[in-house]
């Protein structure tokens, strides 16, 4: 999408969310950075994701992070659980193994030099966990899935899916 008309508010955002998210987990060791701004990248994924398609994007932080869903959307009557995972790496995308929670995963390319978001394909948990894992050399197991393994994003048929009004902290859904 070439017109991003609110990008300016959004990298403050995704900078607020970021900032959020670092505190939660500034005395403890749960996470573990893959990269600078690890936080901000994430965070203008989920947001751009958000913007294209009308999401809400949730802003809180949590001790232990968002457990690998970032959104839940209604399809045929089917409550479909959304990741979005975002990289500065083009090559494809990362998931820890045995956090694989969500049904489908969103990749995102974020441009550093620009600061920019491209999303890019699609791709189903059952279709990630069929990629061997490998040690990332930093004590990070992941499963790797190369761009030209997923899905198009035109061939998602996302007009199908709504967004749920409000999703509990855990459990069910509400509409």
């Amino acid at each position: 999408m070439n017109d991003w008309k609110t990008y300016r508010e959004t990298r403050k955002l995704a900078q607020q969310i970021a900032k959020t998210r670092g505190g939660a987990h500034k005395d403890d060791n749960w996470e573990r950075p893959l990269c600078k701004n690890f936080n901000y990248i994430g965070a203008i994924g989920e947001i751009y994701v958000g913007y294209l398609y009308d999401w809400q994007v949730d802003k809180k932080a949590r001790k232990y992070g968002d457990r690998g869903i970032d959104f839940t959307v209604l399809c045929k009557e089917k409550f479909i659980t959304i990741d979005v995972k975002t990289s500065s790496l083009i090559d494809g995308m990362r998931v820890e193994e045995y956090k694989a929670a969500a049904d489908v995963f969103f990749f995102c390319y974020y441009n550093k030099e620009v600061d920019w978001v491209e999303l890019v394909g699609w791709i189903t948990r059952s279709e990630v966990i069929k990629y061997k894992p490998y040690d990332t050399g930093r004590g990070i197991i992941n499963h790797f899935v190369p761009v030209h393994d997923m899905c198009k994003m035109d061939k998602i048929a996302l007009k199908r899916l709504r967004p749920i009004v409000k999703m509990p902290e855990h459990g069910v859904p509400n509409g």
